[in-house]
């Protein structure tokens, strides 16, 4: 496991639950921590003896409920962040926060780009040459271009460049021009604007001719690191073939499912990430079609209505599917309200959300 426990076990009910905590002390190996579901704390009689176990509630969105049971110390809200995680174990099992195999060292650091092939397009030679040091030392090839017509006619020519980084104003052609010709002649890599200029509607406005992301000026080592470490996914994908431009996956993605976030969430482990996505599918089909039978009905069951929204919100959260999780969200709400006819207009809006998810992971999937 991440933190070098010994011992897993999952519970399904209380009294499980509390059969386990009861054996591991009759063998003399409490349990470090227990995580108990925001029911569980409410409703579980702890074990007296469990004296060695820290108990830790398992919160929805709302970090401001109260927590009755003085046994449980701990808290870890929805949805689960992994740095958030690894902090709190760390608490309880007594470790300094910047021990052990979490630091990196500044070789580490500087492999973040190694054998990536990086084109600077930038007009201003201390920047170009500020920008194309960090690379370097992070261990990128680096690849430069004078102005926009540079930057074009080398991504073509150079056919393993990963990622361009563009800047906006430059001569001959600016970088918005560059950018809109790489993709009409079908350039798939990531091209990041480098701009000074801080206005979101100009940032949309990027993205919507092809651009992936925002380097802001003046450039910050930590800033380039970031945004390498952001993209790795795509970076390293065996065939550069199949590395997406903006509205096949950073677009679509950012509507309806934070892919950053869930990467984080899940520690950057793909085979993890899979299961998750394929066990959310699933899942999710199922309770769509139990919410439309249910809703067919003249005396639909608006307490089943509810819950069953409500499920798809935990899960939609659980995966940082952040479009489906507002959608369940207004689900929830009109069932709550016992509104039949907006509640069946969520599910229908859901739906046609997923099915829009559904095709977005078949694309994820071909580049893990």
């Amino acid at each position: 496991s991440l933190m070098g426990f010994s011992k897993i076990t999952v519970c399904t009910n209380i009294s499980d639950g509390e059969k386990c905590l009861l054996e591991a002390e009759k063998q003399n190996e409490p349990y470090t921590i227990c995580f108990l579901s925001f029911g569980a704390s409410q409703e579980m009689n702890i074990p007296s003896a469990c004296t060695s176990t820290t108990f830790c509630s398992v919160l929805p969105e709302s970090k401001s409920i109260r927590i009755n049971n003085p046994r449980i110390t701990e808290r870890l809200c929805k949805p689960f962040k992994r740095e958030s995680f690894i902090h709190l174990c760390k608490k309880i099992c007594g470790e300094d926060k910047t021990s052990g195999s979490q630091i990196k060292t500044q070789n580490q650091i500087e492999e973040s780009a190694s054998g990536l092939h990086v084109l600077v397009a930038e007009d201003h030679p201390m920047n170009r040459l500020l920008l194309k040091s960090m690379l370097e030392k992070l261990g990128a090839i680096v690849h430069l271009a004078e102005n926009g017509e540079e930057a074009v006619s080398t991504a073509l020519a150079e056919k393993n460049i990963n990622i361009i980084f563009m800047d906006i104003q430059m001569p001959v052609k600016n970088g918005i021009d560059a950018t809109a010709e790489l993709r009409s002649k079908n350039y798939n890599g990531i091209i990041i604007a480098c701009t000074a200029n801080t206005d979101k509607a100009d940032y949309d406005a990027y993205m919507e001719i092809g651009i992936n992301d925002i380097l802001p000026k003046p450039f910050k080592r930590d800033d380039v690191n970031r945004l390498l470490k952001k993209w790795e996914n795509i970076l390293l994908s065996p065939d550069v073939e199949k590395l997406l431009s903006w509205k096949r996956i950073t677009n679509e993605a950012n509507s309806l499912w934070n892919i950053e976030d869930f990467l984080d969430t899940t520690g950057n482990d793909k085979k993890l990430a899979l299961t998750l996505v394929k066990d959310y599918l699933v899942q999710t089909e199922k309770h769509l079609v139990t919410l439309q039978e249910e809703l067919s009905k003249s005396d639909c069951d608006f307490e089943l209505l509810e819950r069953l929204a409500h499920l798809l919100m935990g899960s939609s959260s659980a995966i940082s599917a952040t479009g489906l999780f507002e959608q369940a969200k207004l689900m929830e709400d009109a069932a709550r309200e016992k509104n039949k006819s907006l509640t069946e207009a969520h599910r229908v809006s859901f739906f046609i959300d997923f099915v829009h998810f559904q095709k977005l992971t078949e694309i994820w999937e071909t580049m893990l």
